[in-house]
């Protein structure tokens, strides 16, 4: 798989969200459609993971539990790629690896998470919304405004992996990437990695 073109903090202007299209290939997409179809995700898989030599060692996490179904190697590899390529970018040694399904908004209103650094790819159904930072309105009480224009609300493309600055990244001066789950009730398989150390 080619190296994705990922430079650390360099990047992040105006703290506005890192979008690579077109990586989520469409055999990802189909095993992560039949976990859809099997129920197979049930309440998600999450695990630690460090990183030796700059692989990640996951062998006996919970990933292992989908490795009868077709197509998991290559689905394997895709997701081992990305958290080295996470790590790399993030500066971290271990990581946490999400994987879920759902069904609504997991988080409906438009929010900041509070981390450096973010990855999440919708492999499967509608992409995150987000906000350019210009667009964002705060109230009284430094809330951010939930009456947001539907012209202004952007959505992460089909295929595509982002890396979302969070409150505490230093190098984002805007208090990072105001992004919300997409409404309504659609299947959603969705990967996220935080850095733990």
């Amino acid at each position: 798989m080619k190296r994705a073109e990922v430079r650390g903090d360099t990047e992040f202007e105006n703290g506005s969200l890192i979008e690579h299209a077109n990586c989520v290939p469409e055999y990802v997409e189909r095993f992560a459609h039949s976990l859809v179809i099997d129920r197979r995700l049930g309440e998600g898989l999450e695990w630690d993971c460090v990183l030796a030599h700059g692989q990640l060692d996951e062998r006996n996490g919970p990933l292992s539990r989908l490795s009868e179904l077709e197509g998991f190697g290559g689905f394997r590899r895709w997701i081992q790629y990305w958290a080295t390529e996470y790590a790399r970018c993030a500066s971290a040694a271990a990581i946490k690896l999400c994987l879920s399904h759902v069904r609504r908004p997991t988080c409906p209103r438009f929010h900041v998470d509070r981390i450096r650094l973010r990855l999440i790819a919708t492999l499967y159904g509608p992409g995150t919304e987000w906000l350019h930072p210009d667009d964002v309105k705060y109230d009284v009480d430094g809330r951010i405004k939930q009456d947001v224009e539907c012209a202004l609300i952007n959505r992460m493309h089909k295929g595509s992996v982002g890396l979302f600055p969070g409150a505490c990244a230093e190098f984002v001066p805007k208090n990072g990437v105001v992004h919300r789950s997409p409404p309504g009730d659609e299947d959603r398989v969705i990967l996220k990695i935080d850095k733990i150390a």
